[in-house]
């Protein structure tokens, strides 16, 4: 006789949720308070000659209410996130810099938010007529969804490479390297001309393989770079990308990267991309500054000229 088995439901998603923590400054004043007044309770003990137990009591709760609230303390970098567990239970992730306090059973694990290049290596694939080609690609990412990246892969670096790695090598066999003019078919994309459809294609596909890991990226065109934003923002989540702007020096002189991004203040500025960038939050680029591929200043940006030339 057979007997079912049940098995339990698999775990919803890891998804990343905010969680509240203190200035640690003061949580540190108050901790120090509590272990100066614990030593000054024991200089009186030594000088009275004859400690009573109640006073032995005080000691020992002022010493451990100020190691308590010490290690309650962690500092955390600008674009770092501290991922907060108690007992291995997720309580949520703290992405405010500086020194913090929280609960102190809580363990914290940090994570990099910035964005990071992977040089993929160069691969021995065939391309959609079989004929052996080499390709690569230079992926920019970052990690979006900290809870889904700690919790939902075991090695989300390597996860990412291997991944990147597989979607290449994906890419390569959906579309020829070049046009056959002897073949008769109808001309389709390319990898050799036609860049801006094959750029798309291979973020689409990163995308879809690295969702469960929190990562969001984009490089590529302008156009590709807008879309990205536009998918992102649709599933609630925020994209970086990697603008293709021309750099004629690389150091900010010459001027001619200049790109219109919104600060965290809403202030549109017009910045140097090959300074300031060449990675900016997607969400924070003016796009409608690039119809039709030329750049341009908007009205509302810091410093654009005004009607009548004042």
């Amino acid at each position: 006789m057979d007997v079912p088995v049940t098995r339990p439901a698999p775990s919803a998603t890891h998804a990343e949720r905010p969680i509240a923590t203190w200035n640690g400054f003061l949580m540190l004043g108050v901790g120090l308070a509590f272990l100066l007044v614990a030593v000054w309770q024991v200089i009186s003990m030594v000088g009275a000659g004859r400690p009573t137990l109640g006073a032995v009591g005080l000691v020992v709760l002022w010493f451990v209410l100020g190691v308590i609230a010490l290690s309650g303390l962690y500092t955390l970098q600008p674009n770092t996130a501290a991922i907060l567990q108690l007992f291995g239970d997720y309580r949520g992730t703290s992405r405010v810099p500086g020194l913090r306090f929280t609960n102190p059973f809580y363990s914290n694990r940090k994570l990099s938010l910035r964005a990071r290049n992977l040089n993929g290596e160069r691969l021995k694939v065939n391309d959609k007529r079989g004929n052996p080609i080499e390709i690569a690609a230079v992926v920019v990412w970052h990690v979006h969804d900290t809870a889904r990246a700690a919790f939902e892969v075991d090695d989300y670096e390597n996860f990412v490479k291997v991944q990147s790695e597989a979607a290449v090598r994906h890419l390569a066999s959906s579309f020829a390297y070049d046009e056959d003019d002897t073949s008769g078919e109808p001309a389709g994309p390319t990898l050799l001309g036609s860049s801006d459809v094959v750029a798309a294609a291979l973020v689409h596909e990163l995308q879809a393989r690295l969702s469960q890991a929190g990562v969001v990226y984009g490089c590529g065109p302008m156009a590709m770079l807008r879309s990205v934003t536009d998918i992102a923002a649709a599933h609630g989540a925020v994209a970086q990308v990697a603008v293709e702007e021309s750099m004629a020096c690389g150091v900010g002189v010459c001027m001619t990267c200049v790109m219109p991004v919104t600060g965290n203040d809403g202030v549109t500025r017009m910045v140097r991309s090959c300074v300031e960038g060449p990675v900016f939050r997607g969400d924070r680029v003016r796009w409608d500054a690039f119809g039709d591929g030329i750049g341009r200043v908007p009205d509302d940006a810091l410093g654009a000229p005004r009607a009548g030339g004042h």
